[in-house]
């Protein structure tokens, strides 16, 4: 019952997508924080946390089912760090159109996602997201990295409306064969500013 009744706010958070920063009139409506008002920020979602994940569906794009998953975040005021359990990359598959790489990734385990919350409105609060590469190797033991889209509007983290649901996005950004970037790799969705690869949500409830 406790994964099903996740799942629907998944949907309905999904389906909202906002933060309540995003109310504010533009830049004037944001107070950068003292490193005092960071903290207290860092505290107020700090801690171990059973979370969800959603995967989107994109019928555009042949991409029939949206995934849910169910896992634990950890997040250290200490240092502003965070760790998503038993991430499961291998959902990120479907979001590339690139076969070889698309089957790579449908093969790499679960495994610790990492990454650091950058303190940016004191009032909401809001923060910034940088989130670290998750690296793979082929079976030639070439190496690659997915890396993910940092310190912008889909690397972002607040709470909803309700001030009770914390919200995090993480959005693949590009893949790199070694250290080139493989072009045009991500199936892609419309946003706000243009075609933009998948952005996943992470929620938990405080």
């Amino acid at each position: 019952m406790k994964k099903i009744t996740l799942f629907s706010i998944l949907a309905v958070l999904f389906a909202a997508m906002s933060f309540t920063s995003c109310n504010t009139g533009g830049d004037s409506g944001i107070q950068l924080p003292t490193k005092q008002e960071a903290y207290q920020m860092m505290l107020q979602v700090g801690g171990t946390h059973q979370c969800g994940i959603l995967f989107p569906a994109d019928k555009n794009n042949n991409i029939q089912e949206k995934d849910s998953f169910v896992t634990s975040i950890s997040i250290n005021p200490s240092d502003s760090t965070y760790r998503i359990s038993n991430f499961p990359v291998k959902f990120l598959a479907k979001y590339v159109k690139n076969e070889k790489y698309s089957k790579l990734i449908s093969e790499v385990p679960n495994q610790i996602l990492s990454g650091k919350l950058h303190s940016l409105d004191a009032t909401t609060p809001f923060f910034y997201t940088q989130t670290y590469n998750i690296t793979f190797k082929d079976e030639q033991n070439n190496n690659y990295t997915l890396a993910f889209y940092a310190l912008n509007g889909y690397a972002a983290a607040g709470f909803d409306k309700s001030k009770q649901n914390f919200l995090l996005y993480l959005t693949p950004g590009a893949i790199y064969n070694g250290t080139e970037m493989v072009n045009d790799v991500f199936k892609t969705t419309v946003g706000t500013y243009g075609s933009i690869p998948y952005t996943m949500l992470l929620t938990f409830k405080r």
